[in-house]
C-alpha cells in the first residue's frame, strides 16, 4: 500500500524544514485577514507565548461506541466496547525570534485494546507553522498539517486544518465527524505573502494543497487545492476590515465526482482591550459539482435492456452563504474560545461536498496550584451538495484534568463523549472515551489538556 509511504515521507519532510527555520516575531505590517496565518500559537505559560515542551504519557483507556467500516453476520453495523492502554509521546509550543514565529504541535500514541484488537493502532497529529517578516512591508507564512488516526476518538478529536486558529479555520479531517471508526491519512500544505503599503492597508496572497486517504474503499478519498487573495484596512489601532475571494477544489477518487467553490466575503475583527479578541464574516459561495448518479430507467426500457438502474453524469450548480463569528479570551490562568462556522467542508468519506454549520467552544484554567483543567465542546451539521441524502450531524465534548505531583510526573485524565447521527436513516451511535494514567514532563506547570 503506497499512502502509508506517502505519508511518511510527508512527516519527514515537514521535519526537515522545520529544522530549517530560522525566525523572529514579525512587524506589524498591516491588519492580517480573520482566515490569513500560520497560527495564532500553540499553548500559553501564564498569560504568555509558551516555549517548547515535551511530554510522555501512560494511560489506561476505555472506549465505547467503536464502529468499524463492517457489519457483524447479522447485516447489522458493529457497536464496539474495549479497554486497553496507550502511550502517547508529544511536543508543543512556539519559538519567536527577532523577525518571525514559529509554533509547533506534535501529538502521536500507540492504542492497544485487549479485547478489540482491530481498533489498535497508531494515531498522529502534526501542525506546523511559521511567520517571516521579510522587510518593512513583506512578510510571509507557512502551515503545514499532517494526521493519521484510527478511530473517532483518535488524539482526543484534533480537527486537520489551516488557518488562525481563531475565525475562518478551513478543514479537511475531523476524527470527531467520522461515521465509522477506521484509518484515516490526511496532510495539507498553505502559505501565503502579505503586502503591506501603508500602515493601514494590506493585500494577501495565499495557496495551499491537500489529500485525504480511507483505508475502507465504502470511504471517498480526496485530492484538493485552495487560493485565495484579500484586501485589509486597519480602522485605529484594534480593529480592521477586509474583503476576501477564495477558491477550492475538491476532487474524489474513484468516481466519486469534485466540486469547485468560489467565495466572496467581508471580515470585521477587533481587539477588545488587552485580553479579548471578536471577529465576524459574512459572504457567500457559487459551487459547481460533478458526479455519477444512479437512476432508475423508464420501466419498458428497463424490461429491453434488462437493467434495473442506469449510471447517469450529474451537473449542478448551487449558491449559499457563508458565516463566521468567534471570539477568544487569554488571562494568566485561564483562556476562553468559541466559534461558528458556516461554510462548504470537503466532508468524511460518507458524505462528500457539504455546507457544514460548526460549533466550538473551549475553556482551560491554571489557577490552582498544580492543577491544570480543561473542557471543550463541538458541534457539526451536515447538508450534502453532491449526494441526495438528508444529512449528517454530530455532537461532541469532554473534560480533562492534570494534577502535578512531583518532579517530571503529572496525574491526567481525560473523559470525551461524541454522538452521531445520519437523519433520516435511523442510523444514531453515541460514543465514550475515558482514560487515566501518568504522564512525564519537565516543569511544575499542568500539562496542556486542548
Amino acid at each position: 500500500m503506497k499512502t502509508p509511504w506517502l505519508f511518511l515521507c510527508c512527516f519527514l519532510c515537514l521535519g526537515a524544514g522545520y529544522a530549517q527555520q530560522r525566525g523572529g516575531t514579525p512587524a506589524p505590517g498591516g491588519p492580517s485577514i480573520l482566515s490569513r496565518g500560520a497560527g495564532g500559537g500553540v499553548g500559553r505559560d501564564r498569560g504568555e507565548p509558551l516555549k517548547f515542551r515535551a511530554f510522555a504519557s501512560v494511560l489506561g483507556s476505555y472506549d465505547t461506541g467503536l464502529t468499524s467500516v463492517t457489519t457483524d453476520q447479522e447485516g447489522n453495523f458493529r457497536d464496539d466496547d474495549a479497554y486497553g492502554a496507550q502511550a502517547l509521546i508529544g511536543i508543543y509550543g512556539n519559538h519567536e525570534a527577532r523577525r518571525g514565529k514559529t509554533s509547533l504541535d506534535y501529538r502521536g500514541s500507540y492504542r492497544h485494546y485487549s479485547n478489540a484488537r482491530s481498533y489498535s493502532g497508531m494515531d498522529h497529529h502534526l501542525s506546523l507553522g511559521h511567520t517571516h517578516t521579510l522587510g518593512r512591508k513583506w512578510r510571509a507564512m507557512l502551515h503545514q498539517s499532517a494526521s493519521t488516526y484510527g478511530t473517532s476518538q483518535g488524539l482526543g478529536g484534533l480537527p486537520l486544518n489551516i488557518g488562525d486558529f481563531n475565525f475562518n479555520v478551513f478543514q479537511i479531517a475531523n476524527p470527531g465527524e467520522e461515521v465509522f471508526d477506521g484509518r484515516t491519512y490526511a496532510a495539507m500544505s498553505g502559505g501565503g505573502l502579505r503586502y503591506a503599503p501603508t500602515r493601514g492597508l494590506s493585500v494577501g496572497l495565499s495557496g495551499g494543497a491537500f489529500f485525504v486517504r480511507r483505508q475502507a474503499k465504502a470511504q471517498a478519498g480526496m485530492n484538493g487545492y485552495r487560493a485565495g487573495a484579500d484586501v485589509g484596512y486597519r480602522i485605529g489601532r484594534r480593529s480592521q476590515v477586509g474583503v476576501e475571494y477564495g477558491h477550492v477544489s475538491f476532487q474524489y477518487l474513484a468516481q466519486f465526482g469534485r466540486a469547485d467553490i468560489d467565495s466572496l466575503g467581508a471580515q470585521f475583527s477587533t481587539q477588545l482591550g488587552r485580553n479579548w479578541g471578536f471577529g465576524v464574516g459574512v459572504g457567500g459561495f457559487r459551487s459547481e459539482m460533478e458526479r455519477l448518479i444512479r437512476v432508475r430507467p423508464d420501466p419498458l426500457v428497463a424490461r429491453l435492456l434488462g437493467a434495473r438502474f442506469f449510471m447517469e453524469a450529474f451537473h449542478g450548480i448551487s449558491y449559499g452563504t457563508q458565516l463566521s463569528a468567534g471570539f477568544t479570551g487569554h488571562y494568566r490562568t485561564s483562556g476562553i474560545s468559541a466559534h461558528y462556522r458556516r461554510g462548504v467542508v470537503p466532508g468524511n468519506g460518507i458524505y462528500l461536498a457539504s455546507t457544514a454549520d460548526q460549533v466550538n467552544a473551549g475553556y482551560s484554567y491554571s489557577g490552582i496550584r498544580g492543577w491544570g483543567l480543561g473542557a471543550n465542546a463541538n458541534y457539526a451539521r451536515y447538508h450534502t451538495l453532491l449526494q441526495q441524502t438528508r444529512g449528517f450531524e454530530s455532537i461532541s465534548g469532554g473534560f480533562g484534568a492534570s494534577r502535578h505531583l512531583t518532579g517530571m510526573v503529572h496525574l491526567s485524565t481525560r473523559i470525551q463523549f461524541g454522538h452521531v447521527r445520519a437523519t433520516g436513516t435511523g442510523y444514531v451511535r453515541d460514543r465514550m472515551s475515558l482514560s487515566a494514567g501518568l504522564s512525564f514532563s519537565p516543569g511544575e506547570l499542568p500539562l496542556s489538556l486542548w
